[in-house]
């Protein structure tokens, strides 16, 4: 971005000033030509800055911007502790590819099918203890 005419991202860079960390919002603005001023806009990117630097000779000023798909901040979601297989039955993280249609989610069963590494459940858990993970 362009240094402002009034030297104002200048003086926040002298200060000490550290953009890291803060929102970024770049947005395309359409001048209403009527009214000299502007008009509707749309959003081109709405992110954080993760860097930042600044060059005196052309002043510039480079943002490095990460838009966040993950909310760090959102709790994550629960995971029961099982002795059951949480898998999908010849799903993405079963991958289990055989002749047999039915799974009752036990690792026994697992061991049959010849599919033990993909088992989804805790065989160290006691039957009848269930715990919450991840809270």
């Amino acid at each position: 971005l362009p240094d402002t005419q009034d030297d104002q991202i200048l003086q926040l860079v002298a200060s000490g000033k550290d953009f890291r960390g803060h929102r970024c919002i770049v947005r395309r603005l359409f001048i209403d030509a009527d009214l000299n001023k502007y008009g509707s806009s749309i959003v081109l990117m709405d992110g954080y800055i993760q860097d930042w630097s600044y060059r005196r000779k052309d002043r510039t000023i480079l943002f490095s911007i990460a838009h966040t798909v993950i909310d760090l901040s959102a709790p994550f979601p629960r995971r029961i502790m099982s002795m059951l297989c949480s898998h999908r039955f010849k799903g993405k993280r079963c991958q289990y590819a055989g002749a047999s249609v039915l799974c009752p989610k036990t690792l026994s069963a697992c061991e049959t099918l010849g599919n033990t590494i993909h088992y989804g459940g805790f065989p160290w858990v006691a039957a009848r203890q269930r715990r919450v993970m991840f809270r």
